[in-house]
């Protein structure tokens, strides 16, 4: 097991990952998880992965958006300590996208900064819990606009929901 975290974090320092790679994103979404496992410990994980179409892809991109969102996600829950922590990964697809859903039973996200949460050196970060930068959401849009696609955030004072769609096939196949 080690050694495939180790080989996980190689991946996601390799910012020269040539995209030629055909990979299965619900790998690299147990890849993230696999990283997070110790911080995920308290929290009750649900996945529901449904067959899904290869990517041309860089592995340790998309490892970082998963890695990123999951993180995210457990630093909320931590700020909302009165429920239980239920954190929900979803894969579909809906043609042309492969669609990843990352839902998360925090406080949500303040509405002074939800219009500006995809901007660098936003952060949510508070109190000594954990060290943010403020960059790891505009990471995630800058990746997911290189693929063609999107995310979305769906956010109350009962949860959060990052819905991340990714274009899979050659772009004159796509609509």
């Amino acid at each position: 097991q080690s050694t495939h975290i180790v080989s996980s974090i190689k991946t996601l320092g390799s910012r020269n990952s040539h995209r030629q790679e055909i990979l299965d994103v619900n790998e690299s979404i147990h890849e993230s998880l696999a990283l997070l496992r110790s911080p995920l410990r308290q929290v009750k994980l649900q996945l529901n992965l449904e067959t899904l179409p290869l990517l041309s892809a860089s592995k340790g991109e998309l490892i970082q958006i998963w890695t990123n969102l999951i993180q995210d996600a457990w630093y909320s829950m931590k700020l909302k300590e009165s429920e239980s922590s239920e954190l929900s990964i979803s894969s579909d697809v809906e043609y042309p996208y492969i669609i990843v859903k990352v839902r998360d039973n925090g406080p949500g996200i303040p509405p002074k900064i939800l219009p500006r949460i995809f901007q660098p050196d936003v952060t949510t970060k508070v109190g000594g819990l954990s060290f943010g930068l403020g960059l790891g959401l505009s990471i995630v849009q800058n990746l997911a606009d290189s693929y063609g696609g999107d995310v979305s955030i769906d956010t109350s004072p009962a949860n959060t929901t990052f819905t991340v769609r990714l274009a899979y096939g050659e772009k004159d196949e796509r609509i």
